[in-house]
């Protein structure tokens, strides 16, 4: 039944002229009834419609996954780098932070090991954020490509004092 309904689907849309690069197939499964979206097709489309991932996206030309996990490992090492009260502040000026803080790769290996052995400090942290971004397919100095970006947001959503806290744990 499914691969009758997915066949009607790119029939139709190969006649009507709709480049089927453009179609995305899981959403048409996921419209099919009794078939809810999936965990991950929810939080894709949440990471979706964040505005800094699509700023990332637009400007740096990475993928929403890239930008979502990128961001999330530059945050997550705010968190780690701010006090609790600082780092509320900045979490407020960001919405939708908790689907970029859970779109952070696990950093093993490589230079999550160095960041162990640095301890928690600043070189350890960057470490990290380098690590996660390697995870990502993006290449440790789109870190710094990131940054200004992310900050850039953050002032035009929390203010200067909100891009001050963050700025300086770079």
């Amino acid at each position: 039944m499914l691969h009758k309904i997915l066949f009607s689907a790119l029939l139709f849309f190969g006649l009507s002229g709709t480049s089927l690069l453009a179609m995305d197939l899981g959403n048409v499964a996921s419209m099919l009834p009794g078939k809810e979206p999936s965990a991950a097709q929810a939080a894709a489309k949440a990471v979706g419609s964040n505005d800094l991932t699509g700023m990332l996206v637009s400007q740096l030309g990475v993928t929403e996954q890239q930008a979502a996990g990128g961001a999330g490992s530059i945050l997550n090492y705010a968190k780690q780098s701010l006090s609790p009260n600082d780092f509320s502040k900045v979490a407020s000026s960001v919405p939708g932070i908790d689907s970029l803080l859970s779109a952070v790769p696990s950093a093993g290996g490589g230079l999550g090991g160095v960041a162990g052995a640095l301890g928690g400090g600043s070189l350890g942290g960057m470490a990290a954020v380098a690590s996660q971004f390697s995870s990502l397919g993006l290449k440790a100095d789109m870190v710094q490509q990131f940054t200004p970006i992310i900050l850039d947001y953050v002032k035009g959503t929390g203010g200067s004092d909100v891009m001050k806290l963050l700025a300086g744990i770079f």
